[in-house]
């Protein structure tokens, strides 16, 4: 049990994929928390404008935050594929 064995990469790889389910690499796709959050914001926003009609600046000023969350995020992506 104690003993050290040497392995490549793509043995411990295939091991670790087979027997946890857990792959290597970064997600393609997925939302973040923050994401996530404005998004939740925009659609209670939008039950209650559907409602009554308010809180239209709230509503957009959310959609815009998020929109320009949702850029950063692009932008850091494709910053991270360049570097890699």
């Amino acid at each position: 049990m104690g003993e050290n064995v040497l392995v490549s990469y793509e043995t411990y790889k295939s091991i670790f994929n087979s027997e946890f389910n857990v792959s290597f690499g970064y997600p393609r796709t997925g939302t973040s928390s923050i994401c996530d959050e404005f998004l939740h914001k925009i659609s209670d926003i939008d039950r209650k404008l559907k409602d009554n009609n308010k809180d239209v600046e709230q509503f957009f000023k959310n959609c815009h935050w998020r929109t320009l969350y949702i850029k950063k995020a692009e932008t850091f992506d494709q910053s991270k594929r360049e570097t890699r």
